[in-house]
């Protein structure tokens, strides 16, 4: 990717992204480390989110460290649509290969009786999320030149899931890793579509305040969605707050309907200029 050769003054780079993810890397004891799932033993908790715990484990042969999701299959299936919805997430995941990607290693299955979980195998990023980064700087705020090259490594994920049929449907900062060299990698395609499946219109898929005027409107999202999502991403990162601060669903239905999206990207600081350009077009 030739990052090296970006202008990026080294000192900031390192204190904007290595700090939070120092914070990042601080792991909580767990009680039931040690466990050993296929090759993997399973460590420390490092994170939770609606579908599972998140824990470090390392390869038993490779050494490999990794992240595994552990999903209890019996309680997803509690949940209308969810269990179809990860084996269509899974199944995307499973054939996006890029330095831009989080990789999905493999999948694992352990059934018993009483409990049927799955594990997730993914690569490790030694850092944290880019609102982990921006909720860490003093200013919330990143040197113009590294949201510069965030974008343009961000736009370079895109572009090859795009080629692969593929819309996210969900860029925000909480979904985009960076590791301690700055690289920047998607994560989490749990709304994500193939192009050539077919879908409903109506239904609205995303996160209010980073969707596109589209899927507000719950029209089939394009990669043009995600274009949008990217917009309000490189926002964020020249100022001090989202592109939209409202909370309710029709209030910023309305504001996206009107453009307001263009009108307020053509207000950000001066010396993000070059980045209004961009915003103005998404």
């Amino acid at each position: 990717m030739g990052t090296s050769a970006e202008p990026v003054p080294r000192r900031i780079e390192q204190e904007a992204v290595s700090e939070a993810g120092e914070r990042s890397s601080i792991i909580k004891a767990d009680k039931k480390a040690g466990k050993l799932v296929g090759p993997y033993l399973v460590g420390e908790l490092i994170g939770e989110g609606t579908q599972g715990k998140v824990k470090e484990a390392v390869h038993s042969e490779t050494l490999r460290r990794v992240a595994i999701k552990i999903v209890n299959k019996l309680q997803l299936r509690k949940i209308k649509n969810a269990e179809e919805n990860m084996k269509r997430e899974l199944k995307i995941h499973r054939r996006l290969k890029h330095e831009h990607v989080v990789e999905l290693l493999e999948v694992l299955e352990v059934r018993k009786p009483d409990k049927e979980k799955q594990y997730i195998v993914l690569e490790l990023i030694n850092g944290g999320s880019l609102q982990d980064i921006l909720d860490e700087l003093p200013t919330h705020v990143l040197p113009v030149r590294l949201a510069a090259r965030i974008g343009r490594q961000l736009f370079r994920g895109l572009e090859y899931i795009h080629s692969k049929g593929v819309v996210h449907r969900d860029i925000k900062p909480s979904n985009l890793m960076v590791n301690p060299q700055a690289i920047v990698k998607l994560l989490d395609f749990g709304i994500s579509k193939g192009w050539s499946r077919p879908e409903l219109k109506g239904a609205v898929r995303g996160t209010w305040g980073y969707m596109s005027p589209e899927q507000a409107e719950g029209e089939v999202a394009t990669s043009s969605a995600d274009l949008f999502g990217l917009a309000t991403v490189l926002y964020e990162l020249a100022t001090v707050e989202p592109l939209f601060s409202e909370k309710e669903p029709d209030v910023l239905k309305e504001l996206l309907l009107k453009d307001e999206a263009a009108r307020r990207a053509a207000r950000i600081p001066r010396e993000y200029a070059p980045l209004a350009r961009v915003l103005v077009r998404a």
